[in-house]
Order: structure tokens, then sequence, then C-alpha cells
């Protein structure tokens, strides 16, 4: 029986730990819940609904359902509201639109040149928190905003301070973007064609291949020709030159076609497509019907033969394959 008794004592506290707990509101009263506010209160009597009136400093007078009526009011009134929705950041890839960015940035040259005129000190946060907006689109906003206003006002020299001021923030910010940018492609490089490749698409659809980047990749040409050494980083800064203007002109099912080429055999083919084709059903309609397009074109064409083609070739029979296990 004692042997039985202390089982029963080591195991209370598990059971109590998993009864829920009594809910308290402050000054130790018992929290009404709604759903106690509509099954239990209609079973009290008018003295116990006046006591729970009267611990929440509400009126007691009135008959039975006008009690049970403030009392549910004030369980609602006091039930937890759900938490707002966060805002969305706006990076550099998903400003909603141009207005958008162009509105973020018309605020930021308002702030500055109130601050200006007023001889208050700018915080440097009230800069940073609007660079995405500065920096997406490769910048066009703030271009956008300075021409309208100092139209509007050309011998407004605070306003052209202010302007001159969010432009010089906005080159700092582009020349650190864009020297990050190149230090993954760089890194990416010395991985492998494949791993650059990825890169190159990571840092695209991110907006970062913008015109900033692009002549940011000229500057660090013209500072390498000036500078003794072997062309091993010149020749580098070339290729990262044209694989950025061909980024920005290229259409994706071209990029995704190129990238299919330069898989090794068909099993990576396979794969890469099937990840691309996973991501939108009309992209892979769209894709088939170029890669035909572009078979036709190198079969007809007099320099399409050969390894070209034999690419062309391998990447047509696995969208074929993919295509025809995808839904119609």
């Amino acid at each position: 029986m004692l042997a039985k008794m202390h089982r029963l004592l080591a195991i209370l506290p598990l059971l109590t730990s998993f009864s829920p707990p009594l809910q308290r509101c402050h000054r130790g009263r018992r929290a009404i819940t709604p759903k106690a506010a509509a099954e239990d209160l209609a079973s009290l009597k008018v003295p116990q609904l006046k006591a729970l009136l009267k611990e929440r400093g509400l009126k007691v007078s009135g008959k039975k359902q006008e009690l049970i009526d403030r009392l549910r009011e004030h369980a609602a009134a006091e039930a937890p509201k759900p938490p707002p929705a966060p805002t969305p950041r706006v990076t550099p890839g998903n400003v909603p639109d141009a207005q958008l960015a162009e509105t973020i940035v018309d605020l930021l040259v308002t702030e500055i040149l109130e601050a200006r005129r007023s001889n208050t000190t700018i915080n440097p946060d009230t800069l940073a928190s609007k660079r995405e907006a500065l920096l997406a689109r490769g910048g066009t906003a703030l271009e956008e905003v300075a021409q309208r206003r100092l139209a509007a006002a050309p011998h407004d020299t605070e306003l052209a301070g202010a302007v001159a001021l969010v432009r010089g923030f906005q080159r700092a910010e582009f020349q650190l973007r864009s020297r990050d940018a190149m230090r993954e492609i760089l890194r990416a490089a010395t991985l492998g064609s494949a791993q650059l490749d990825d890169c190159f698409e990571k840092l695209s659809k991110e907006g970062r291949l913008d015109g900033p980047f692009a002549r940011y990749v000229e500057e660090l040409e013209q500072q390498q020709k000036a500078k003794p050494g072997d062309g091993l980083l010149d020749r580098v800064l070339v290729i990262v030159r044209d694989r950025v203007k061909a980024e920005g002109g290229a259409s994706k099912e071209l990029r995704v076609l190129a990238r299919a080429l330069r898989c090794s055999d068909e099993n990576e083919t396979r794969e890469f497509l099937s990840k691309e084709f996973s991501i939108s059903l009309d992209f892979a309609a769209r894709f088939e019907a170029y890669v035909e397009a572009a078979a036709a074109f190198a079969d007809s064409s007099e320099d399409g033969g050969g390894a070209s083609l034999q690419g062309i070739g391998r990447v047509r029979e696995v969208v074929g394959e993919l295509r025809r296990k995808m839904p119609v």
C-alpha cells in the first residue's frame, strides 16, 4: 500500500502539469472567455452575474439578459487581438512598382530638405531606411524625382543641396553593393561554370546586375589597364562585363537554354530543367516552343551543326520527356 502511494505521488506532478490552468485576470478575478460568456453565463443567477460585473467595474443594474450581454461585450473587448500583418520589406528585386519607389524617394528628399532649412542634424537612419527604394531599378526613382523637383524650383539651392546629398548616399551604396556582387561572382567562378551560372541568375533576380553594376565593372577595367600584371584579371572583367550585358538583354528562355546546353550530360540536363519547370507550367510550354524554334534554326543554318546542334537535340529530347509527364 505504501509503495503504491509513493508511485501515485511520483506521477502526480506529471498529471497536474498537463491540467489547463484557470484563466485569471488582473487582481485575481476569473477571466471570462468568449466561449464561457456564450455557454456559462446563462446558467448563473443574477447575484452571481452582478458579482462578476462588480469585479470588472461595470454597471450592475438591469435585467438578467442585460447583465449577460454586458459581460459578453466586456469579454469580447478583452479578448486578445491578432497581431498586425508585418509590413513587407522592400528590396531591389521586389519593389512593387516604379511609382512606389518614386514616392518613397520623394518623401526622403522632402525630409532632407526640411532638415536643411531648419538647420537640423540629418539622422543617418533617415537615408538608410530608404536604401532599397534608392537602389531599386538602377536608381531611376531618384533621377525622376530630382528632374521634376529641380525643374519646378531651379533656383532653390537648399533643394539642390538635398538632392546632391541623397545622390551621394545612393552612389556610395551602389559602390558597396557592386563590390559585394563582384566578390560573389569571383567566388563562384572559382567553383565552376554551374556555380557561376547560379550566381549570375541569383544576382539578376535580385536586380543587382543593373546599370550601376555595369559602370562599376567598366571602371574596374579602366583601373586594371593602368596596372602591370599578367592580364588574368583583365580577362575575367571582360567576361563579367559581357555576361552582364547578355543577362540584361536576354530573355529567360535564352538564359535557361544557354545553361541547359552547358550541362555535361542528359541526367544533369533533366535535373536542371525539372527545377525550372516546377516553378511555372506556363514557362515550360514557352520554353518547349523556344527550343523547337532554336533546333529548327540550328538545323537550317550552315554553321549550326556539330556540337551546337547535338546539344540542342539533347535539350529538346529532355524537354519533350518532361512535358509528356506534365498535366495538360
